[in-house]
């Protein structure tokens, strides 16, 4: 998962189907001071490895897109 968070700790885990290309999945763990962000993102039957990357990136755009901009003290 790429993610540009500026001023957030970025945490996660990839998993990928034994070489197939058929299962993508992606978990990460945002946080920024008390704030803290979890998100998975599972995919099965992909047509191929790249096709799950973008179906990855997709939905973690769309998730992130409304991350609250924090100020820089709480």
């Amino acid at each position: 998962m790429r993610a540009s968070l500026a001023r957030w700790n970025l945490y996660f885990k990839g998993g990928w189907g034994s070489g197939t290309g058929r299962v993508d999945h992606q978990v990460a763990f945002l946080q920024r001071h008390r704030y803290r962000i979890a998100v998975a993102i599972l995919t099965e039957f992909d047509p191929n490895h790249d096709y799950g990357k973008q179906t990855l990136r997709g939905v973690a755009k769309r998730l992130l897109r409304g991350l609250p901009r924090l100020p820089r003290r709480f």
